[in-house]
């Protein structure tokens, strides 16, 4: 089997302090004008605090919900993808489809501060119910 060196693990995670949201790496897009773009958006800083599972269970399910509303709305032609939580347990990566050179990390960075509010304003979680969620009694929304 071929040694596949991933990004994650070419960080420092001693130098990281969250929270924060970074560029983790861009995958063109054969044959065409788009790109995804995948982020690091860090909640916790690594080896000093974890998210629990049911937080991280809730925060994917808010932040999945708030982060499409918000960036779709202010840049149309960029899908959000995914929002995966970290198996660390300190963040997410969001993945991004966009046409090239339209999303910038500061732009993703604003997005990020406007999806906090926009979860906040959530008062029922999205897809907690059994027909929705693969393990819906594993939730922590407070």
């Amino acid at each position: 089997m071929k040694h596949v060196q991933l990004e994650s693990f070419s960080l420092d995670h001693t130098k990281l302090t969250a929270p924060y949201i970074r560029h983790a790496k861009t995958i063109p897009v054969p044959n065409s004008d788009y790109q995804i773009n995948v982020y690091d958006l860090r909640l916790k800083t690594p080896n000093t605090e974890l998210l629990t599972p049911k937080t991280t269970h809730s925060l994917e399910h808010l932040l999945a919900t708030a982060i499409r509303g918000v960036l779709e709305e202010k840049k149309p032609m960029c899908k959000v993808l995914d929002l995966s939580p970290m198996g660390c347990r300190t963040g997410f990566y969001i993945s991004v489809l966009a046409p090239r050179d339209t999303l910038s990390l500061p732009e993703m960075a604003e997005t990020a501060t406007e999806i906090i509010p926009a979860a906040l304003e959530i008062t029922e979680l999205p897809g907690a119910t059994i027909e929705t969620c693969g393990a819906y009694l594993e939730h922590d929304f407070k």
